[in-house]
């Protein structure tokens, strides 16, 4: 039998995604998963509740005993305890006058059509990560829980959360994940026929003007639906680098590097597997450009992807995760 390792065990996206359930291509989910890099690297599981997953996490380890040659010793094991994922849901519609797609031909209105579609595949994906890491603005939607909300990023500590001593209005986190079928992946809805993804042409709508029930006008209309969670079944595989300044005139590069550098070695149990480092647009730029000679950011294809990315040692990938992007002066508060 063959080994599964994480680059042999199939993204959700990799196979069974591209496939819509009468075997045409889903561009959609193509689409989805060249823009969003949470979404590319996370493997995916069906959830064993339709749209919420329970499980059992690792809270203690095991721990041997001291045994004198000769002597007894008894048996070990690690202590777990419950939990409970739940899927966040996000739908879209695109609705398109006909006419105003006419006016400069088939090709171009073809192309128009197409950008609009890459366009809400994009923000969808967007605001589905923002879901899972920030939180939605009514806690009770779906029932999801932000790791920003959750114990024990929300609070620093020398495990979990670190804290890089910013301060001001353009504070950032970056988060350390390690992705795996038994640290951190995906999960979705076993019962849905297209495995959390819909993208649907409804074709041409005829609407009746709400001023005037004499008159209507025809609209394209496209439906979206993304509908996954995140499950995390070691917590030790999640690291928060938080209060990270990220204004024009910073330069929190270094800091967060010695940071990520730091959690990762954490907890050495884990130090089998990569590292994957979200960070927004803002920080990506202070990671990335002008980094490399001083702070050994580098340009690898020694890592899943065998594609060359941005490094930091020789597992931590860099990655960018436009959700967690903020406008100049509005960024997240300091966590103490």
């Amino acid at each position: 039998m063959a080994t599964k390792t994480l680059t042999s065990n199939p993204n959700l996206f990799d196979v069974m995604k591209f496939k819509a359930p009468d075997g045409s291509a889903l561009e959609c989910a193509r689409v989805l998963d060249e823009r969003n890099d949470l979404i590319k690297d996370l493997p995916a599981l069906p959830s064993n509740g339709g749209l919420f997953h329970t499980g059992l996490r690792i809270s203690q380890l095991p721990s041997g005993s001291l045994v004198n040659v000769g002597g007894t010793w008894g048996a070990s094991k690690s202590e777990r305890t419950p939990y409970v994922e739940a899927l966040a849901t996000i739908r879209d519609s695109l609705e398109m006058k006909k006419d105003e797609l006419q006016t400069e031909g088939k090709a171009v209105s073809q192309a128009l059509i197409a950008d609009e579609d890459k366009s809400h595949i994009e923000g969808n994906g967007q605001a589905w990560c923002n879901l899972l890491i920030q939180g939605p603005a009514t806690p009770a939607q779906n029932s999801i829980v932000g790791l920003m909300g959750r114990s024990p990023w929300n609070a620093v500590d020398s495990e979990f959360c670190y804290n890089v001593g910013g301060s001001g209005n353009d504070l950032r986190s970056a988060w350390l994940i390690q992705p795996g079928p038994t640290t951190v992946h995906l999960i979705y809805n076993p019962n849905h026929p297209t495995m959390g993804i819909e993208f649907e042409d409804k074709g041409e709508d005829y609407k009746v003007d709400q001023d005037a029930t004499t008159k209507h006008s025809w609209w394209i209309v496209h439906e979206y639906v993304l509908q996954e969670g995140i499950c995390i079944r070691d917590q030790r595989a999640v690291k928060r680098i938080a209060n990270i300044q990220c204004a024009i005139t910073d330069y929190s590069g270094p800091d967060v590097i010695k940071y990520a550098l730091a959690a990762s070695k954490k907890h050495s149990t884990l130090s089998n597997r990569p590292w994957m480092l979200y960070c927004d647009a803002d920080l990506y730029i202070q990671l990335v450009w002008g980094a490399n000679d001083k702070l050994k950011v580098y340009m690898s294809d020694r890592n899943i992807y065998q594609t060359e990315l941005p490094m930091i040692g020789p597992n931590i990938i860099i990655r960018r995760l436009d959700a967690l992007n903020h406008t100049s002066g509005s960024g997240e508060s300091v966590v103490g």
